[in-house]
């Protein structure tokens, strides 16, 4: 009976697990890399007909970590 009890804690933890990273990835880091690119390039790039969802991803990933090493460094002296 306990093993039948983990296997399904497993199951359950790997499949929420694996919605919180979709949902991070795919949700969050697109939609903040893809706000970063057409800022950048002044909304001429990503086409709705070229988009690629892993860049955007990335440099979505790239500009949150950017974002908050920013935010901590002109707030480090905040009390």
């Amino acid at each position: 009976m306990e093993e039948v009890a983990v296997s399904l804690g497993r199951a359950l933890y790997s499949t929420l697990r694996w919605f919180v990273l979709v949902a991070l990835f795919e949700i969050v880091l697109y939609w903040y890399g893809y706000g970063t690119i057409k800022l950048f390039t002044f909304g001429k790039y990503p086409q709705k007909s070229s988009v690629n969802k892993t860049f955007c991803s990335i440099l979505g990933f790239i500009s949150l970590c950017g974002t908050l090493f920013l935010v901590s460094f002109f707030f480090k002296n905040v009390t």
